[in-house]
């Protein structure tokens, strides 16, 4: 496994067809190893859709600003939460990424 993948944890929640269903992952904060891979995988997987049949998530938000802010502050608590793909995406500065269906 390469230092790019990113494991969701046994934490998958949601009944077939009512409760939403969410992943949380852990981001590797290693170089060359964008948040923003992280969370169009995370969404990929949640939704069943092929990364390349996503709308790209430039569309909805500025990856090199998330690049940012989530670096910027290394010791402040930073939390971003946004839509993609009918997904409600939310990112910690420590790296926590939480992928809820909508």
């Amino acid at each position: 496994m390469s230092s790019n993948d990113h494991q969701p944890d046994d934490r998958t929640h949601g009944d077939e067809e009512s409760a939403p269903e969410s992943r949380h992952l852990q981001h590797n904060w290693e170089p060359g190893s964008p948040i923003c891979f992280t969370v169009v995988n995370a969404v990929s997987a949640i939704t069943g859709q092929k990364t390349t049949a996503m709308e790209p998530l430039y569309s909805v938000i500025d990856p090199e600003a998330v690049e940012t802010l989530m670096s910027s502050s290394p010791h402040g608590h930073v939390h971003l939460s946004f839509s993609y793909e009918g997904c409600t995406v939310s990112i910690e500065r420590s790296g926590a990424v939480v992928v809820q269906t909508e």
